[in-house]
């Protein structure tokens, strides 16, 4: 984790030195550019290039699945989640 450290009104270094004012605009530019995006585990990655979310898809315990059904005379494919239970993990109704 990183911060930029608080100015203080009559002290250097202020917002216009390039140094700090870089930091500033990297660290506007990294949140301007934040993607989420499902992978193979749950994950935070930063650059000067951007912020990146990963979650991990399928989560534990699921499965993706694809069933193609026929729509209005076209072939469409559908994709969804699908947990499997145990008979101890099962409810009746």
């Amino acid at each position: 984790m990183w911060q930029i450290s608080k100015l203080e009104k009559g002290q250097r270094p202020t917002l216009l030195e390039t140094d700090l004012g870089n930091q500033v605009i990297d660290a506007i530019n990294a949140l301007g550019n934040l993607t989420i995006e499902g992978g193979q585990e749950n994950a935070v990655q930063y650059s000067s290039n951007g912020i990146k979310i990963l979650y991990k898809f399928p989560p534990d315990g699921w499965e993706l699945k694809e069933i193609e059904i026929c729509e209005a005379g076209e072939s469409v494919t559908h994709q969804f989640l699908v947990r499997t239970l145990t008979s101890s993990q099962s409810t009746t109704a």
